[in-house]
């Protein structure tokens, strides 16, 4: 059984949704539309059609969540990124940390000195082959639910890695300029495919959301405030960010990502491997 959380809940965001490079105003932001797993499956798969995603409310049971971020952070206690004597469960940022030691893990790549032995990122690296994350990556609900959406059956198999334009047009048209771009210039399809390539130095698109949105036409982030047991399923172009964590408990967000794919057509195998580093996804 999970523990129960020691925190009150409360809203996360008291002051507005902060990003890297300001305050997202009215204007720049709508809520994600809410889908729940009582609706018919052909609703559910026409709106995603639609919209490019589904934003499934408590698809997931709470205490299996609260049970893996227990293991999660419990896991990864020894680094030194919880508050001392506090519930794990909570994830409560100690408050002597420093940002520094503690990256956010997929944001690109590491100094020397974070990847030591023992350090947050590298707890953080074996965490994705721990038991507590392959059978919580395997819990029966998700791949239930993707089957039935996708109409894959058993042939539905999990990879583990890590605006409001309609659907993913937008990063569907970044990537197909991208890829026209790589060819002139000559580029192999190993070189074609690396994020690091693709994006910044970091793997990012651009840094700043507000900024991304000035330079692609406008538009606006969908984004909502999430529960244990939410889960967003999304086409593969979609583009994602994240706005800056302003918790008034330093209670850490923690979240993963999953790729699902019918395991009898061709598919991108380097998923398939479990995250790593520097594997340059």
């Amino acid at each position: 059984m999970a523990q129960t959380s020691t925190q009150t809940a409360q809203p996360v965001f008291r002051q507005g949704y902060l990003v890297n490079d300001g305050l997202l105003q009215s204007g720049m932001i709508r809520k994600l539309k809410q889908s729940y797993k009582s609706e018919s499956i052909e609703d559910l798969r026409a709106r995603y059609e639609k919209d490019g995603y589904l934003f499934m409310k408590g698809l997931l049971p709470r205490s299996d969540v609260l049970d893996c971020r227990e293991a999660y952070f419990r896991f990864l206690s020894p680094s030194g990124v919880l508050q001392p004597n506090s519930v794990p469960v909570d994830g409560i940022f100690g408050p002597d940390n420093k940002d520094v030691n503690y990256p956010s893990i997929g944001a690109g790549p590491f100094d020397k000195e974070q990847i030591n032995p023992g350090s947050f990122a590298s707890l953080a690296e074996k965490a994705h082959t721990g038991d507590f994350y392959l059978e919580f990556s395997r819990h029966p609900a998700l791949r239930d639910f993707v089957s039935r959406l996708k109409g894959w059956g058993d042939d539905t198999n999990i990879k583990i890695p890590k605006p409001t334009i309609k659907g993913d047009t937008l990063g569907q048209t970044l990537e197909d300029a991208f890829n026209k771009k790589a060819r002139e210039g000559g580029m192999t399809e190993e070189e074609r495919i690396n994020a690091f390539n693709n994006m910044m130095s970091n793997g990012f698109l651009e840094l700043g959301p507000i900024k991304f949105l000035q330079d692609n036409g406008g538009g606006r982030w969908l984004l909502t405030e999430y529960e244990a047991g939410d889960v967003v399923f999304h086409k593969p172009h979609m583009i994602h960010a994240s706005t800056i964590n302003k918790d008034p408990e330093n209670r850490i967000r923690l979240g993963t990502d999953l790729r699902f794919v019918d395991s009898t057509r061709p598919h991108d195998t380097r998923w398939s491997a479990p995250f790593r580093l520097d594997d340059g996804l």
